[in-house]
């Protein structure tokens, strides 16, 4: 991709109106590429009771104003938003963390099982391998996310059978609760005599994400990158804002399949029905509370209610925020282990086969966000020799390019190295510097946004021509 040169004369202010492209038309395009994208890729975690079953507020029958609940849940959602539209790479790391905690529960799973069908086949107990697989066919990577996302509420009846020769019947107790993860599901499969769970369609007939607006979204974005790919072709400038809304394309694309199997606008749980005879201690009423949490289907306590609430939204709606920024969690068997998986994906375009590794969930989102923010930033160096308003702007776009890139390689290198340095270098210093590395980056990346629109206010004239045929592709403006 190559910027013209304009000569002075060719160079023009806001532009309103004209035959071709006008200021507002390349700003429109861009925002609404990436806000379609933003928001197709806002896959939040499932709300509260509350905020699910919130509405308005009415004088007189006449809705005003959102009960607290409701505006709580759409303030979140326009944060994550807004986090999404100005630094993508955090949405590329929490994609890459709930795929990689989805994906790795399932294949733990299916490890343990394998193990058990041929335990159960060498004792000869009547349990063939194809058995344990059947069943498990119904755990999917979509009820691992919603399993993930606090989707799944339970019903569960321990059972008691009497004494053999007795007349008195079978006790049960009910328990209600809900799951905070997909082990909450493996747990409850491998300790109940009956397991009701809503199948993959039910799931998916949860999911607000349908077939309209996925196709709204690639469509808006694919004629972004045609257009600017028909402009390149013909000699025609590109904007810095239209040559950073391709990359932001490539990280929302990057996320939508990451996210492919997660339920989209998620807002009521689906219920789980199982029945174990397994003794537990129902002591308490946090029952495998990293798991799941219980409580006696006829407690009428509201504070318990209230305190297993807490516990659901600190573990499922505020997670730790940006733990994956924590250089703790970048370690050199990670990246050792990306290694393999590149290597893998080779050999499988290759007609090998191979068996899949996958990092640490957290790890892997490090590593995500720290690769997603470099190539986002690389992309920006591609109008290094591209026309600026003044050459002051041209250097400050190099630096701030230069650094955004090198950012993200050089503490990614700092932490592999940070048990050496700590030893050269003191504790102090090993966890000052990678957070001035970060502040740096953030700085620097303010600072191209910064650019971007400063550079309106000075514009080759040939900008503004637009290439005729992309007129007729199909697209929103």
């Amino acid at each position: 991709m190559s910027n013209t040169t304009a000569s002075p004369e060719a160079r023009v202010g806001w532009v309103s109106s004209g035959d071709g492209r006008s200021t507002s038309d390349i700003l429109w395009s861009c925002f609404s590429v990436i806000l379609v994208c933003a928001w197709s890729c806002l896959h939040l975690n499932v709300p509260s009771v509350e905020e699910s079953e919130a509405g308005w507020l009415k004088w007189h029958g006449m809705p005003y104003w959102p009960q607290r609940p409701l505006l709580n849940k759409w303030s979140r959602k326009v944060f994550w938003m807004i986090t999404i539209v100005i630094a993508p790479e955090i949405g590329v790391a929490y994609a890459t963390k709930d795929y990689l905690t989805a994906t790795i529960s399932i294949a733990e799973a299916n490890i343990f099982d394998s193990k058990d069908a041929k335990v159960g086949a060498e004792k000869d107990i009547g349990i063939p391998n194809h058995t344990v697989r059947d069943e498990r066919e119904k755990l999917t990577k979509s009820h691992a996310f919603l399993a993930n996302m606090g989707g799944f509420k339970i019903r569960l009846c321990h059972r008691v059978f009497a004494p053999s020769g007795s007349d008195s019947p079978a006790t049960d107790t009910m328990y209600e609760g809900v799951v905070l993860n997909y082990k909450a599901l493996e747990h409850l499969h491998d300790n109940s005599t009956d397991f009701e769970i809503p199948t993959e369609e039910d799931i998916k007939g949860v999911s607000k994400g349908d077939a309209f607006t996925k196709a709204f979204a690639c469509i808006q974005s694919a004629w972004l990158v045609v257009q600017c790919m028909a402009r390149a072709a013909t000699g025609l400038p590109i904007t810095q804002l239209e040559l950073a809304t391709i990359v932001f394309v490539i990280c929302g694309t990057l996320m939508y399949l990451l996210w492919w199997n997660k339920p989209f606008g998620t807002e009521r749980r689906e219920l789980v029905v199982a029945t174990t005879d397994k003794a537990f201690d129902a002591s308490t009423l946090h029952i495998h509370k990293e798991n799941y949490i219980l409580r006696l289907a006829h407690a009428s306590d509201a504070n318990a209610q209230a305190d297993l609430e807490r516990i659901r939204i600190k573990r499922i709606e505020n997670p730790k925020a940006l733990s994956f920024l924590a250089t703790k969690d970048i370690k050199a068997s990670d990246l050792i282990t990306i290694a393999h998986i590149m290597y893998g994906a080779m050999r499988n375009l290759l007609g090998c086969s191979t068996t899949p590794i996958y990092p640490s969930a957290q790890g892997g989102a490090s590593i995500a966000f720290h690769l997603s923010g470099a190539l986002f930033s690389a992309f920006h160096i591609l109008a290094w020799n591209w026309d600026f308003p003044s050459s002051s702007i041209r250097i400050a776009w190099r630096v701030f390019s230069l650094i955004s890139t090198c950012a993200n390689p050089v503490l990614i290198a700092f932490t592999s190295l940070s048990k050496l340095l700590s030893r050269r270098l003191g504790n102090d210093l090993v966890i000052i510097l990678p957070l001035s590395i970060l502040l740096i980056y953030f700085l620097a990346r303010l600072g191209l946004i910064v650019l971007i629109f400063h550079c309106f206010s000075s514009m080759p004239s040939a900008i503004y021509q637009a290439v005729y045929w992309t007129k007729f592709l199909p697209h929103f403006s």
